[in-house]
């Protein structure tokens, strides 16, 4: 419940009204649709979003929303856990807590350790000359070498150099756009399409490693995606897709009996199956081959797009999502 009467609250409430009125007075008439609506109220920091309409299936009994928000219909996993069914949604499978807390820490140690670093590529890898050990390696060094010297610090190049060769690398977006790329299957059918680099900005400065570290955003694994063109880069070398994240990908996928999921359901939008029922073979047939890891701040979010480059619309596509606290602390 929040305090009406103290004065963290009324600041807040004074700087909701300026920003309504603002709004109200920008001159902007084009309505949200109604996804963006969506997003804008959960996003919204204040006044803090009701979480009536938003589906909690958390298996601690913190449930912050509500378990019947969506209609759901549970079924029982092989592995002996449950999962749920979003009917109005077919073929989304929603198994919460599949992986234990411990490993999910491990995991999430790995992905900033060994999978956020060469050969592997990240948001900074554009714009900055990253260590080959990656950032976060680089952070804890500097971390442990501050016992010594609480000022250590490690500055990390830029890749802007003067005379830089534009026509090199992929010019920088204008502006986001989010549903209009092509599909995978368009985009697999022109693949001859240069995927340059991306160009890296000139307006960055070398910056120390404890400053850019909050700002890893994402690192590529397995095939890489190409951000400039959103599609897959088939003509560039592949690195070897993460076996601890694999693993657990496929646990997923064999530890669904796909008969509850698809049996006597057919494919939304007109949509066909790429080669008859294929969730039949599921079990033996999937592996993943690309992903991106998305690194989060405790406010940031991600925003709402579609995914539209994958090659095979059928396959199973595996999202996992862990919220852990990660810190250091020395003495």
């Amino acid at each position: 419940m929040l305090d009406t009467s103290s004065k963290e609250y009324k600041k807040a409430l004074r700087h909701h009204r300026k920003s309504e009125q603002h709004k109200a007075h920008d001159g902007r008439s084009e309505p949200l649709s109604a996804f963006r609506a969506a997003e804008k109220k959960y996003k919204a920091r204040f006044p803090p979003p009701d979480l009536d309409q938003v589906l909690d299936l958390a298996p601690d009994g913190e449930v912050r929303g509500r378990t019947d928000a969506v209609k759901t219909k549970e079924i029982g996993l092989k592995g002996g856990k449950k999962g749920y069914l979003v009917e109005r949604i077919p073929g989304l499978v929603l198994l919460p807590s599949f992986v234990s807390p411990s490993a999910q820490q491990s995991l999430v140690a790995r992905c900033l350790r060994e999978h956020a670093r060469s050969p592997n590529e990240s948001n900074l890898d554009a714009h900055y000359l990253v260590p080959p050990a990656g950032l976060w390696n680089e952070w804890e060094k500097v971390a442990k070498h501050r016992q010594i010297d609480p000022g250590f610090d490690v500055v990390i190049d830029i890749k802007w150099k003067d005379g830089i060769n534009a026509d090199q690398y992929h010019p920088p977006d204008t502006e986001r756009t989010l549903v209009n790329n092509a599909t995978g299957s368009a985009a697999f059918a022109t693949k001859s399409q240069p995927k340059l680099e991306p160009m890296p900005s000139s307006s960055l400065q070398p910056t120390p490693v404890s400053a850019l570290i909050s700002k890893l955003r994402w690192s590529n694994i397995g095939l890489n995606y190409h951000w400039g063109t959103k599609s897959y880069d088939f003509d560039r070398q592949k690195v070897p897709f993460p076996d601890d994240i694999r693993d657990i990908c496929v646990d997923a996928v064999r530890n669904v009996d796909w008969r509850d999921v698809w049996e006597g359901v057919e494919l939304a939008d007109g949509l066909k199956w790429d080669d008859g029922e294929d969730w039949i073979g599921w079990e033996h047939t999937y592996e993943p081959d690309a992903g991106i890891i998305n690194f989060y701040q405790p406010k940031d979010t991600l925003m709402g797009h579609v995914d539209r480059s994958e090659i095979s619309s059928t396959s199973p596509l595996v999202s996992i999502s862990y919220v852990v606290v990660v810190s250091l602390s020395f003495k």
